[in-house]
């Protein structure tokens, strides 16, 4: 019995259909600048940042302002310049 040859794929829609599937299941990441989006987030944060605290730790008396300056400190500290997400965390919107 003589082998079976292989199989040979033309060049159609359906092929890349197909491999334009595949490629959507690959986790493609997206970079983004965290120490900048934290610092345009700036008020929404204070204020998260105050809420959190007043729940974690009530009887705690601190300044929300100088907590936001620290943790953006820290974030600039922990994180490198750009940092890579999925891109499925990141939507843009049209130009």
């Amino acid at each position: 019995m003589a082998a079976a040859r292989p199989r040979i794929r033309r060049f159609t829609d359906t092929y890349v259909f197909h491999s334009l599937i595949s490629i959507d299941r690959r986790t493609v990441m997206a970079r983004i600048m965290i120490a900048e989006i934290v610092d345009h987030l700036g008020e929404e944060m204070i204020l998260a940042l105050k809420d959190s605290l007043e729940k974690a730790a009530p009887q705690a008396k601190v300044d929300s302002r100088a907590l936001f300056i620290e943790f953006k400190k820290q974030v600039g500290r922990r994180f490198s310049s750009w940092e890579s997400v999925p891109d499925y965390y990141v939507e843009t919107s049209g130009l």
